[in-house]
């Protein structure tokens, strides 16, 4: 597996004919509400600069920004912020839909990096482990019997190896790999530190089949474990550095109906372990490039995302909960974005669709998402992700 573990999406859909990909709210606030509120929102960049940032306020004619910009005036009362990353080969077309009111400065909506940078690289780096289990360093390999031999795929520099097996987790830290290596054997019932385990309680998940995911970021891995059942087995807190992020990720699968909780957890604090989960989306339908619901959904931040199966490029609009009152449609409607390039168009044909609401409970994030179709997962650079999620939270 690729070191570039990427943000989990959930199916493959079909839908209608080529377009050009737009990306645009249908419906705005009320009337009332349509007044003029002067403001300087603030910029900030997450990876690699983007290659194309526009903008445009209340529905009007999109407008383009320098890719270095730090801040853009609007007059409101709402605006669209539009940023195109590379991803490699690949695209991320991202637009922030806000209300003036919602923030005074914001991450640009698009994460980018280049080869080489994300993980991966050209360097063979082996060793074995005792136990079954997982290791990560770069990359990532696995086994379900012991002892076995490991082989990872790792970007020249300084590194971490982790490992997971038999309850217990191991990191080595100051590995600087430059050449084909040969780790130390690995053995956990020596080396390892017993895993912090948590027992979750989901309400609301019915007859849904529940697993979870510990996703551990350090310096420069991203070790991701899953298990089924809802106990999350962490690092113990004396082998996570200061700087890494620890997330326990609690799903409930409903096929075409997925709910999650991302949990933030804090070492040397008591974990929340009991969580009321969002409803399950009703009423929602995929029309070529656009998405509509009948039932009101959760109050919270909604995206409407589609992804171009043939490279896995993403194009998604993220819209405050204030911008979407009153609204019961989402379309990508990018007509008309200055320097927008025709290689970055998307046809829905065939393309994954979700429609999803999250909201931010403490040190968690929950979520419900609806998808064009079930069992698909489409990884994307989860750990830059992550990151970013946790630095944009209040």
């Amino acid at each position: 597996m690729n070191a570039n573990l990427l943000l989990s999406i959930l199916a493959v859909g079909a839908c209608s004919s080529k377009t050009t990909p737009k990306v645009n709210v249908v419906d705005g606030p009320p009337p009332d509400e349509q007044h003029t509120i002067p403001a300087t929102i603030g910029l900030k960049t997450f990876g690699a600069a983007p290659v194309l940032v526009a903008y445009r306020e209340h529905g009007g004619a999109w407008q383009g920004l320098a890719t270095t910009a730090t801040e853009f005036a609007v007059a409101g009362p709402s605006y669209e912020l539009l940023a195109v990353c590379m991803q490699g080969s690949r695209i991320d077309v991202g637009i922030l839909a806000n209300l003036v009111a919602d923030a005074s400065s914001v991450f640009l909506p698009c994460f980018g990096f280049t080869p080489g940078t994300g993980g991966g690289g050209s360097v063979a780096v082996g060793g074995t482990m005792k136990q079954a289990g997982h290791v990560w360093m770069g990359s990532d390999d696995s086994s379900a019997t012991g002892p076995w031999t490991y082989a990872l795929d790792v970007s020249a520099g300084d590194h971490e190896l982790v490992a997971f097996g038999a309850n217990q987790w191991l990191v080595r830290t100051g590995i600087a790999i430059s050449t084909p290596a040969t780790e130390p054997a690995i053995d956990l019932a020596t080396e390892g530190t017993a895993s912090h385990d948590v027992a979750f309680v989901l309400t609301g998940a019915g007859s849904d089949p529940q697993s979870t995911e510990v996703d551990w970021l350090t310096d420069h891995e991203f070790a991701a474990e899953t298990a089924t059942g809802t106990t999350a087995k962490l690092p113990a807190d004396a082998i996570v550095g200061a700087n890494d992020l620890v997330v326990a990720n609690l799903f409930v699968d409903g096929g075409a109906s997925q709910r999650t909780v991302e949990y933030f957890y804090t070492p040397g604090t008591p974990p929340v372990t009991a969580f009321t989960l969002l409803p399950k989306l009703l009423g929602v339908t995929f029309t070529g490039a656009t998405a509509t619901w009948t039932t009101a959904l959760p109050a919270g931040k909604v995206s409407f995302r589609v992804s171009r199966m043939s490279d896995s490029s993403n194009y998604a609009v993220r819209a405050s909960a204030g911008f979407v009152a009153g609204t019961t449609t989402l379309a990508l409607d990018l007509a008309n974005v200055p320097g927008w390039m025709p290689a970055w168009d998307l046809d829905p044909a065939g393309a994954y669709k979700s429609l999803g609401v999250s909201v931010d409970v403490g040190d968690a994030t929950l979520s419900t998402t609806f998808a064009s179709s079930a069992g698909f997962t489409l990884d994307r650079n989860k750990r830059a992700a992550l990151r970013h999620k946790r630095l944009s939270r209040p």
